[in-house]
């Protein structure tokens, strides 16, 4: 093939089968060499070989005119060559360029169109731009096809005259970077097209999908080379960056709040970075210190406050611009809580009044708000082995566990102490799964010794405890238990408000060692993934 696409092929259309044309050539030559030897005798050496060679020349000239043989030239397509072009957002970073002095006169070109600080993209459109001489030079060997690869390969091609007007119009929005994927599609894209390579304008991030080298040695097994043209600087950029912010909301009046904040970090290993809590008006309310570590590029750092009034409060999150960082828009984060003043309904259910039981529910009828003198608690009590009499000495006390889903709704949160489901029924225990997982109520279960985790097994609140039901067992009920534990908490546990118990002592565990030891639990073995262990 020419540079040009022409192609030069030869045919004929002898219509004869080969055989017979092998078998006419070797009698014709077998006749001519007979001629030959016959007339030998009567001519000179000299005069017998020119008549041999004009004979095989007229027999030559034959066979060429009785064949057909003729020359056919046609134009050809080009072969491709796939551009790819980076188009996620990293490219949207500027890295400034500097080095020779042809770099400084790119430099100067950019400035002409104004671009004081050319991105990663701004770079990859002024290689692939129409005043690229390189680019010029492929063009008149390969058919080039364009397409853009962040999240996905851009499915559309580019001919010739579009394709300067096509380049100059990308834009890096891609939230994601799946390089090695778009790479495998841009191979599956070759399929059935003369293709002679791929060639990358990348700075080389991945977020997720397949590597560069997966993506690489599928290109290799299918025999399609592949080209790299990285971009960017090979130094790190300097970042820190709010990725997440997670708060319970709503949370009710006086409670301390717990915000979890995560922290994206780049080139600023060994040093030190300051993250601020602020409220609405722009007020300082905590401030923590944050060392980078070298092998967590995700941080975490946690921050507590109170909820003082009602209403929707808004709050700010925000990390310290660091020396070099070129992004600061991505260092804050704004979030609101909703503060309530309304008392928490709760459903305390049990089959016997237990020690655990009557303890709780004295603690929970005594519930004030600190503010407002009024009860924090509207409290429901049911008590499974008591008589219809008992109910009516006390106001908190009911008779039978709300079966009406709507009714079970309006709680926001349900205890169950070595509560016997079989007499709730199964619906009402389908509700009380419902109650979790819609509404977001809250369920807390107790273990006993007469109904956990037995009549648990094959409900509908199976699902929701945070171990196997069948790694879970008692000690006898007929056993002498004489051995004693203490309770401690764990290292999550010792973060987590619930188990914040107010006391005077200097320990990290605080009060925890001084309490008495139990002998009587549960264990559970196998626990469920996501569950979180506290004590």
């Amino acid at each position: 093939m020419g540079a040009g696409g022409i192609e030069t092929t030869w045919s004929h259309d002898w219509p004869f089968a080969a055989w017979f044309s092998l078998f006419l050539i070797v009698g014709l030559l077998g006749w001519t060499m007979f001629t030959y030897r016959r007339d030998r005798a009567r001519l000179s050496r000299k005069r017998g070989n020119l008549l041999l060679l004009v004979r095989m020349m007229t027999l030559a000239g034959i066979f060429a005119a009785a064949w057909g043989w003729q020359e056919i030239r046609y134009e050809t397509d080009l072969p491709d060559l796939i551009i790819l072009a980076d188009v996620s957002q990293s490219m949207n970073e500027a890295d400034g360029l500097s080095g020779s002095r042809r770099i400084e006169s790119w430099k100067h070109g950019f400035k002409k169109k104004g671009i004081e600080n050319p991105t990663r993209l701004d770079i990859t459109k002024s290689l692939l731009g129409e005043r690229s001489h390189w680019l010029a030079q492929i063009k008149r060997r390969y058919q080039l096809r364009y397409f853009g690869t962040g999240e996905m390969l851009s499915r559309h091609r580019v001919s010739l005259e579009q394709s300067d007007s096509e380049i100059a119009s990308l834009q890096a929005t891609a939230n994601a970077s799946r390089l090695g994927q778009g790479i495998k599609d841009a191979v599956h894209a070759a399929r059935g097209v003369p293709t002679v390579g791929i060639v990358l304008f990348t700075d080389g991030a991945v977020t997720s999908g397949p590597s560069l080298m997966e993506a690489a040695e599928y290109a290799r097994h299918n025999n399609l080379p592949l080209y790299l043209v990285a971009l960017g600087s090979r130094e790190v950029g300097r970042d820190i960056a709010v990725e997440t912010v997670l708060v319970d909301d709503p949370v009710f009046l006086g409670d301390r709040i717990e915000i979890d904040v995560s922290l994206a970090t780049k080139g600023l290993v060994g040093e030190t970075v300051t993250i601020e809590l602020k409220d609405a008006a722009g007020s300082s309310l905590s401030l923590e210190q944050l060392e980078v570590q070298a092998d967590q590029p995700i941080h975490s750092v946690r921050f507590w406050t109170e909820a003082k009034t009602t209403g929707i409060q808004q709050f700010l999150i925000q990390a310290a611009p660091v020396l070099g960082e070129r992004d600061t828009e991505n260092n804050d984060s704004t979030f609101s809580i909703d503060v309530r003043d309304t008392a928490i309904k709760v459903l305390l259910v049990s089959a016997q009044p237990s020690w655990e039981f009557r303890y709780l529910k004295q603690l929970l009828d005594r519930t004030v708000s600190d503010e407002t003198r009024r009860t924090s608690i509207e409290l429901t009590t049911i008590l499974q082995d008591s008589d219809l009499e008992h109910a009516a000495q006390d106001h908190s006390f009911d008779v039978v566990v709300p079966i009406r889903r709507e009714q079970l709704f309006e709680y926001d949160v349900v205890i169950l102490l070595d509560a016997d489901l079989g007499r709730l029924g199964r619906s009402a225990l389908e509700h009380l799964r419902e109650f979790v997982e819609q509404r977001g109520g809250g369920l807390i279960i107790g273990a006993g010794p007469r109904h956990f985790p037995q009549t648990y097994r094959a409900t509908p609140l199976q699902m929701l405890l945070p171990a196997e039901i069948n790694s879970m067992h008692q000690p006898h009920r007929d056993k002498i238990l004489t051995e004693s534990f203490r309770v401690e908490p764990t290292r999550l546990g010792l973060e987590h408000p619930v188990l914040r118990l107010e006391t005077a002592s200097p320990k990290p565990a605080g009060v925890w060692p001084e309490l008495p030891p139990l002998r009587w639990f549960v264990a559970a073995n196998r626990l469920v993934p996501g569950t979180q262990t506290l004590l």
